[in-house]
């Protein structure tokens, strides 16, 4: 089975940020390469509803640590699950 490529990655992200009402998907698109915390569109709260969902979405366990740390922008939480699929396989 191929690796999911970035794009159905951020797509899938993208749809969850609507479905867990953080923000539209169109949204999510314009916003994928802010700093999500620093620019004001979420707070600390907000960026651990985003954790929830993508771990939801895509079934893996992301620490609160590494998620607050590294992946404060959407495009780097889709690079961070593409990159893991790609190491698993899928």
């Amino acid at each position: 089975m191929r690796a999911p490529r970035r794009l159905d990655v951020r797509e899938r992200l993208f749809r969850a940020c609507e479905e867990h009402d953080l923000m539209s998907a169109r949204e999510a698109e314009r916003l994928a390469g802010l700093d999500l915390v620093d620019s004001g569109v979420v707070d600390s709260m907000g960026l651990v509803s985003l954790q929830a969902a993508v771990e939801g979405e895509f079934g893996v366990r992301i620490p609160e640590a590494v998620f607050v740390a590294e992946l404060r922008t959407l495009d780097a939480v889709a690079a961070h699950l593409a990159d893991r699929a790609r190491a698993d396989g899928r």
